[in-house]
């Protein structure tokens, strides 16, 4: 996921969902909204915690410091910034995945 480019953007929210809507991955702001520039997402295992943003609580998985994703899956990325009405959505498919 990036943000407007070079310049950073506020998000309080990022959902991940696959293509049967299950959530996978959920972060959510706690206090300060964080600006951030870019989220990298990896075939195989991700970690769930953003080393470099500390101020998001993760909400799913609840259990887990990892999440597995699929190449030959479809994805859904949801942001929300400041204004948690307002969300942001797309659609994606990991490539170079074996």
């Amino acid at each position: 996921m990036r943000t407007l480019g070079e310049y950073q953007t506020s998000i309080s929210r990022i959902r991940l969902s696959d293509v049967q809507r299950r959530v996978v991955w959920e972060l959510e702001a706690q206090g300060k909204v964080p600006q951030i520039l870019t989220v990298e997402l990896h075939c195989g295992r991700n970690q769930v915690r953003i080393p470099e943003y500390n101020e998001y609580r993760v909400r799913t998985p609840a259990s887990s410091d990892t999440i597995a994703l699929a190449g030959n899956e479809d994805y859904t990325v949801e942001v929300w910034g400041i204004d948690k009405l307002m969300r942001a959505r797309g659609n994606f498919r990991l490539k170079g995945c074996k």
